[in-house]
């Protein structure tokens, strides 16, 4: 299966212009011949969003633009994962979902929430969003794909000593026999965090013996600074291949049962498993 990494810099509230850099990464990769891709967290609307979840028109304003996304999938090959902001559909909780959306056939074909909403450091998403009630997989070409979002992969971080949420969707995807997971994320630029990622994200293909495939916002929302740095481990926590720091970034990957073969970056970074120091990181 060949995918997309698109790595972008959304702007909280400019729906157009996302929606526009969306539309121009998709095109990107039907050129490629993916079958899909793979963008980061919230992207239609930008991240973090904050209060603007509380104004009734951002339902109608993300609902119209992940609408004029799918209408791009009619006919194609090619699936778009975007994330976006979604209705609550029960009667009690937060009125708002952080959704991932697959976007394939002019629909959208499944869609899955963020279960654990992270409420610490720049972080305040239990005050806005209600957690996913349930965790499913996209069957995509008859293979599980577990639909993670940014912190659903960050439950067992080892940093907190202790753990933070009483559910773990790295079980849930266990069990559902994933053999792929793709992270749309969000998250922020700090000192030494490119490695911790890194290995974080390592250990949990390791232990799905899955491949996982991370795709970071870029660039600054307020006081936040997003540094990209998008990558892929196959199985055994291989690193193979990473886009580059603060700056767009657009990658193919083979993914080949456990293995990710053929990381190609076509745009940014010459070498797709270099290393930087935080120094070199903050002068790029």
């Amino acid at each position: 299966m060949r995918v997309a990494l698109a790595q972008i810099a959304p702007v909280v509230g400019a729906f157009d212009d996302n929606v526009a850099l969306l539309e121009k990464a998709y095109a990107r990769a039907c050129e490629s011949g993916a079958r899909l891709l793979l963008t980061s967290e919230l992207g239609v609307c930008g991240y973090p969003p904050h209060d603007l979840i509380e104004r009734p028109e951002i339902f109608e304003r993300n609902e119209r633009a992940v609408e004029q996304l799918a209408a791009l999938t009619r006919g194609k090959t090619c699936a778009l994962i975007v994330g976006h902001v979604g209705r609550n559909p029960e009667a009690t909780g937060r009125p708002a979902l952080n959704c991932v959306s697959v976007l394939e056939g002019g629909r959208i074909a499944h869609t899955q929430a963020k279960t654990l909403l992270p409420t610490y450091d720049v972080f305040d998403e239990a005050r806005y969003f209600e957690p996913a009630k349930a965790v499913k997989p996209w069957i995509c070409d008859g293979i599980p794909v577990a639909l993670a979002i940014c912190e659903d992969l960050w439950g067992g971080d080892a940093v907190w000593g202790r753990r933070l949420y009483g559910t773990d969707p790295i079980e849930q995807y266990r069990k559902s026999g994933v053999a792929l997971v793709l992270s749309a994320s969000a998250s922020p630029f700090e000192q030494g965090k490119r490695t911790h990622r890194e290995d974080l994200h390592a250990a949990v293909a390791r232990e799905l013996g899955a491949p996982v495939l991370y795709v970071n916002q870029w660039g600054a929302n307020d006081e936040i600074l997003f540094d990209g740095a998008s990558f892929g481990v196959d199985a055994s926590g291989e690193l193979a291949g990473r886009l580059p720091v603060f700056a767009d970034g657009f990658a193919i990957a083979e993914v080949d049962g456990k293995s990710l073969k053929g990381w190609k970056n076509l745009e940014g970074g010459a070498s797709p498993v270099s290393e930087a120091s935080d120094i070199d990181t903050l002068t790029l």
